[in-house]
Order: structure tokens, then C-alpha cells, then sequence
């Protein structure tokens, strides 16, 4: 993997890298698993995978091979290659093989995938080392590396067809020191392999190639519509309201803080449909690098850092007659306390969850969804007039963009308004960290990947109890504590208030959720977590407490 890739994401294997929700090898399996009967992935045997990857690895039915490090390390990918197929199972001498390389993505749109033998080629997208396919004055292919191709050289991509694997392992021990280049060129010359050319492809091994695929698949939420259009994204959307208040937003935002915001074009309003074009940005979300990088919490200090000078900024250039004009008790009430309630309710309606009987979680009883609710409300005070300024209004991990080369955050999706009807800058500046940590502290991004366990553990229809875990990388712990020991903006993670208006996040967004009938009860059990894990006295029943305690 690239050397930038490697400092945004952690030591990685690319086919981990995240494209939308999912981790790329999760978009390989989704179309190749229509045309294999099994998948096999090569992993060097130090690398330890963590329990959140391992579980989408179980989901896709992928059997992991692993091969010695030093094999694909010293002696490059044609050791690999040979380890790898010499330790799969004995699938018999004419098993038929596709073989995509980790960093590659080909939709089996662009090529016929039921071909036995044949190799993809393309042209080369981007300045790195490629693979060139030449012809030989004997009338077959030979295939060199080079870091210089000529813009209309055929390449390879990284996928390959291979009905005879013995006699591809033969090349491979009869090449010098394992050159997989000239194994694959003689399979291809004596088999009679297929070129497939194709222009649909993706290549994740380098940030900019990397970026420019993930630009391709990216994830948009259902309410908007995002397509990419050269180096911009377009987003449109049915809900009017909401994009020219995200057009106002940006348009609005002071000069001197443009530098935390992508270049944006006029809002463009059509009978149906209103839209903006938004700059596409190259860089990581902190949702992205949260989930599936492998970063230390010493280079999240860093982010975190970034996270309050941005905040820190926004204060610094709030306009205090602005402020004044903003409602603070009509504010906290629309934006939290009915809000809330009324979205709680909504969702108990609907899921047929009793919003008056106790909870039952991880073997324990909390407290009824309605007590943790006004609990959670009772804590949190309405904005002084010090709460209010320039907010961003959905500062969430998936809306942060983080520059590591100038080790700055740019922000995405702003909400834009404060009050229903009324587009402004202005808000409650604690909100903003109450919706980082909701991603930070309260995982939220985990659960919109998958990345959790649900059971139903009880058989009454009515009264059901849940067991709920949370698959995180190994390092959250550490990351979660570099977040909380520093403020943003003045405000700290633990202040008053910002806990409880963090939980009730969880609750409020569960019916923005109902597609998906087990990500709102995950949603729901997490508000009732990230409460016991801070304070048990507010979630649990009394009687439970005590029980814990003695425990």
C-alpha cells in the first residue's frame, strides 16, 4: 500500500481499505461470490486480524490462507502467489481459479468472469510501477515491469483466469526467484489465455488511484442523491429546504474559515429537485479512518488537535449580534428536548417497543426507554447566550474530512439551520461535540457498518431482551481516551450536559433508521451502553444497580 494511504489508515492491507461502508475485499466477494464457489483471501501470517474485520470475513464465507511474511516480503508477490495455492485445499489438479489482487477492484460487468483462462488489461491510470503487455516477434505476450508505460500501453490490472494451477506453480518454480511476471506471460503463451481489456475498473494500491475509485462507489444516505462529475460531486436532493440551506451555509461561511471547507458551487433549483456541486475531496473521513484504520492514539491527538482549533476559529469569528438573534430556549427545545421525545415515540410506535417497561440488556434491567429519556433531558440545561455561535450543526466523524499534509480538518454536509424554517450559521456550539463524540465516544459510525452483534434472547413477542456488542478495532480504547483529555473549542467531552445530550442522539435518530429494523434496536441498546458505561446509576433499575455493585 502507498506510503500516504499507510499514514492515513495504518498499516493495512489494501483490501481492507474502506469504499463506502464497506471494506474493499467486501465489494470484491459481493460480485465475484456469483461466479466461485468458494473465496480465499492471502493474508501474511503476522498480520493479526481484529474481531470487527474477522466477522464481515465470516460473512462472506471467506477462508483466510495465510502465507509467511518474509515469503512476500523478501521474495515479492510471486512467493506469495506460490504459498497461497500450494496451501489451499485439495480442491483437485483442474480446479478453475480467479485471481484479483487485493488492491484491485474489476466489476464482472466489464468481463465475461465464466472465461477459464484470460488475463484483464487495461490502460495505466496513474505514475506508479505497472506490469506492460508487449507483443514478441513470436507472436505471443510478454509482460515487464515498468514505471514509465506509454499512455496507450496495455497493462494489467491484477486480474487473472487459471484453469491449470499445477502447471501455473511449475512457472512459477521455474522463473527466476519466483518472477510472477514471467510465469503468468509463459501460463498465458502456452494456455492460449483470453485478454480481456476493460476501461470499468478500480485501483486502491495508491492514494490517488484510491481516491479516485472510492470516488466511483462512494455511499450517499437515501434522502440525497451524490454522483461524481469530473473533480466535483453533485448533490441533489427532493428536499429543497435542506440543500439550499447547505448551499447558505457555505456561501455564508466568513472568509478566513473557508479553509476548512471544500470549493462550492451556486445552488441550482429546478421543479422538483434543488442542487449544489461540492469540490471532491482526497482525503479521508474520521469515520473512515476510525472503523477500519489502524491508528495509534498519539496520531489521533493530532486530529483531535485539529478538531478544536476548528471549533476554537468558529467561536473566534461568531458574530455576537448574530448570536443575540437566535431564541436559545426555542432552540433547545426544537433541536433537543422535543425532538427527541417526539422521535422516541415515533419509533416505539412503530417497532412496538414499550416505552414504559424496563429494558432488558446483557442479562441486566435498565430502566424503561422513557425514564432513560427524561433522565438524559432533566441533565442537560439550555444554551447560555456563551453557547452560541458559527456551528457546522452535524459535526460527526462522516462529515470530517482530515487533511495529513496540512494537518487540518474540512468539513461536509452542514446542517444550516437552527430553527425549522430558518436557514442560519448559528447554533449551539456544545451540540457540535455532543455529535462527536456520538462517533468517538458512542461508536455510532461501528453500527452503521454492521460492525455489531444483535440476539434476541427472550421469546416474548412483547417484552424482549437483547444481548449487543460492539466489534471495534483494538484500538478505540486508546483513541477514545486522547479524545476525551482534551477540549474543543472550550467545551470537554464530560462537561455538563454534553454526555447526556450525546446519548440522546441515539434515541432521537431511530426513526430516521427504519429501513433497517435491527440497526435501530442496535441504536437503541447503545444509547442504553454508552449511558451504563458513564453512569450505571442513570441507566439501570435500582435494584440492578445494587446487584452490580455487590458484583
Amino acid at each position: 500500500m502507498g506510503s500516504s494511504l499507510s499514514t492515513e489508515f495504518g498499516e493495512i492491507p489494501p483490501a481492507f481499505l474502506p469504499v463506502g461502508n464497506d471494506c474493499v475485499f467486501e465489494v470484491i466477494a459481493e460480485d465475484y461470490r456469483h461466479h466461485c464457489d468458494r473465496i480465499f483471501m492471502n493474508l501474511p501470517l503476522d498480520y493479526l486480524v481484529d474481531e470487527a474485520t474477522q466477522q464481515l470475513i465470516n460473512k462472506w464465507k471467506i477462508t483466510i490462507v495465510y502465507t509467511s511474511p518474509d515469503d512476500t516480503i523478501a521474495r515479492g508477490i510471486g512467493s506469495a502467489m506460490k504459498s497461497a495455492l500450494q496451501h489451499l485445499p485439495d480442491l483437485g489438479k483442474h480446479a478453475e481459479f480467479i485471481i484479483v489482487h487485493g488492491d484491485t477492484y474489476v466489476p464482472t460487468r466489464a468481463f465475461d468472469p465464466d472465461l477459464k483462462d484470460f488475463y484483464v488489461v487495461s490502460t495505466p491510470s496513474v505514475f506508479h510501477s505497472w506490469g506492460v503487455v508487449d507483443q514478441t516477434p513470436a507472436g505471443g505476450i510478454r509482460i515487464t515491469r515498468t514505471s514509465n508505460p506509454h499512455l496507450d500501453s496495455h497493462v494489467i490490472v491484477g486480474v487473472f483466469g487459471i484453469s491449470q494451477v499445477q502447471l501455473f506453480l511449475k512457472l512459477l518454480d521455474k522463473s527466476s526467484a519466483w518472477d510472477w511476471l514471467a510465469a503468468m506471460s509463459a501460463y498465458i503463451n502456452e494456455n492460449g489465455s483470453k485478454c480481456v481489456e476493460v476501461r470499468d475498473w478500480m485501483d486502491f494500491s495508491f492514494d490517488a488511484s484510491y481516491y479516485d475509485s472510492r470516488r466511483k462507489v462512494n455511499a450517499a444516505r437515501e434522502f440525497n442523491e451524490l454522483w461524481a462529475e469530473e473533480e466535483y460531486l453533485v448533490k441533489r436532493s427532493k428536499d429543497k429546504f435542506k440543500m439550499r440551506c447547505e448551499s447558505s451555509w457555505f456561501a455564508s461561511l466568513p472568509a478566513d474559515l473557508s479553509i476548512y471547507a471544500p470549493a462550492v458551487g451556486r445552488l441550482v433549483e429546478a421543479e422538483e429537485t434543488s442542487s449544489y456541486r461540492i469540490e471532491y475531496l482526497s482525503l479521508p473521513s474520521l469515520a473512515h479512518i476510525l472503523v477500519f484504520g489502524r491508528l495509534r492514539g498519539f496520531a489521533w491527538k493530532n486530529i483531535f488537535s485539529s478538531a478544536d482549533r476548528l471549533l476554537t476559529r468558529f467561536t473566534q469569528h461568531s458574530d455576537d449580534k448574530e448570536a443575540e438573534g437566535i431564541d436559545r430556549n426555542v432552540l433547545f427545545d426544537t433541536l433537543i428536548r422535543r425532538k427527541t421525545f417526539e422521535r422516541m415515540k415515533t419509533f416505539c410506535d412503530q417497532a412496538g417497543v414499550p416505552i414504559d417497561s424496563e429494558f432488558w440488556l446483557n442479562g441486566s434491567a435498565y430502566r424503561s426507554p422513557r425514564d432513560l429519556m427524561d433522565i438524559l433531558l432533566s441533565r442537560i440545561a439550555p444554551p447560555m447566550a456563551d453557547d452560541i455561535g458559527i456551528v457546522h450543526g452535524d459535526f460527526c466523524a462522516s462529515n470530517l474530512m482530515y487533511d495529513f499534509s496540512a494537518h487540518r480538518l474540512k468539513v461536509i454536509d452542514p446542517r444550516g439551520y437552527s430553527l425549522a424554517g430558518v436557514a442560519s450559521n448559528y447554533g449551539d456550539r456544545r451540540y457540535e461535540i455532543a455529535k462527536l463524540s456520538h462517533s468517538i465516544i458512542g461508536l455510532y459510525d461501528f453500527i452503521i457498518g454492521g460492525r455489531f452483534k444483535l440476539e434476541v434472547t427472550s421469546s416474548d413477542q412483547v417484552q424482549k431482551s437483547y444481548n449487543f456488542e460492539i466489534f471495534r478495532s483494538p484500538d478505540v480504547v486508546d483513541i477514545q481516551d486522547a479524545f476525551i483529555s482534551q477540549t474543543y473549542g472550550g467545551y470537554s467531552p464530560t462537561g455538563p450536559g454534553i454526555y447526556e445530550m450525546m446519548a440522546t442522539l441515539f434515541l432521537s435518530m431511530l426513526p430516521l433508521h427504519a429501513d433497517d429494523p435491527r440497526r435501530q434496536t442496535a441504536l437503541l441498546c447503545n444509547a442504553y451502553r454508552v449511558v451504563d458505561e458513564w453512569r450505571p446509576d442513570l441507566a439501570r433499575q435500582p435494584d440492578q444497580l445494587r446487584a452490580a455493585t455487590r458484583a
